[in-house]
């Protein structure tokens, strides 16, 4: 008895294998200011590192190999087909994403001068408005990111998928309603899985 009691503790005690995160490189291709890239990557790497994944910033010569490498283009407009307050977009090529994100930075600018809630003390509205604009913008990375991982143009009904987002959710220092769906989940743990195999 004692030896099948230490056997199940034993089993009970074994860490569960879980593989490795998952790196993506994102190279930035246009101009935006560094403070704005920053908080961006913060946001991006914060709504991402739950499902094991591991995003880098890189320049375009220094991406490690066997890293995904996924191009970030700064667009100053998007196609007419798209909602003219369109924050991001990914192309698709035969049902598959290509790895290229364009982020439409001066939607992004607007969308964020034209919140209430940056309407308050002047004095320091630049460095308020610059870090508002890197949290839109990383919260919308984070949302064209989920589409080239999903392998999918469909949106969720709630969370980080949802097509659209309200302008108080994307600059609230808080960071709520950017997590996946237990199904969106499961299918990027499945994907990191396969990736490492």
């Amino acid at each position: 008895m004692p030896a099948i009691t230490s056997l199940l503790l034993l089993c009970l005690l074994q860490p569960t294998a879980v593989p490795p995160p998952l790196r993506i490189d994102l190279v930035f291709v246009g101009s935006i200011q560094p403070n704005i890239v920053a908080t961006a990557m913060d946001e991006v790497i914060s709504i991402w590192s739950p499902y094991h994944v591991d995003l880098h910033l890189s320049p375009a010569d220094a991406v490690p190999e066997g890293s995904v490498r996924l191009a970030v283009v700064l667009a100053k407009h998007h196609d007419d087909h798209l909602p003219a307050a369109t924050l991001g977009s990914i192309r698709f090529r035969n049902g598959m994403p290509e790895p290229t994100i364009l982020m439409y930075s001066d939607t992004i600018d607007l969308l964020v001068a034209a919140a209430p809630e940056m309407r308050g003390d002047r004095e320091c509205l630049p460095a308020v408005h610059n870090l508002a604009v890197g949290r839109a913008f990383g919260r919308a990375l984070a949302h064209e990111i989920g589409h080239y991982l999903l392998r999918s143009r469909q949106h969720g009904i709630t969370g980080l998928m949802r097509a659209t987002h309200r302008t108080p959710d994307l600059i609230a220092p808080e960071r709520q309603g950017f997590e996946l769906s237990p199904w969106e989940a499961a299918q990027i743990s499945e994907m990191t899985s396969l990736a490492h195999e």
